[in-house]
C-alpha cells in the first residue's frame, strides 16, 4: 500500500476521549484558496495516554521557544462561587 503524504494548515480539530486515550479529527487545508472557501480534508489520528503525554510535553517546549505563554483559563467568579 502507497503512504499518502498530505501537507496543509491545520484549520480545526474535534477531540473525543476514550478509556485509552483519544481521538483527535484534525480539518486540513491544503492551501490558502482551500482555508478561504472552506475545504478540507480529514485526518484522524488515535493516541493512547503515553503519546498524548509526550506531544502535550513537545508542543509546550514549542510554544515556549516561539515566546507563546501557554496557561489554563481561569474560572469565572460563578464558577469559582458554585465551586465547579
Amino acid at each position: 500500500m502507497a503512504s499518502e503524504f498530505l501537507a496543509g494548515s491545520l484549520a480545526g480539530w474535534k477531540r473525543q476521549v476514550g478509556s485509552n486515550g483519544c481521538v483527535f479529527k484534525l480539518q486540513v487545508a491544503e492551501s490558502h484558496t482551500d482555508m478561504q472557501q472552506g475545504v478540507f480534508r480529514d485526518v484522524i489520528i488515535a493516541m493512547d495516554d503515553i503519546q498524548i503525554g509526550s506531544f502535550a510535553r513537545e508542543m509546550q517546549r514549542t510554544a515556549e521557544k516561539r515566546g507563546i505563554t501557554v496557561w489554563a483559563k481561569k474560572p469565572g467568579f460563578l464558577s469559582r462561587l458554585l465551586g465547579r
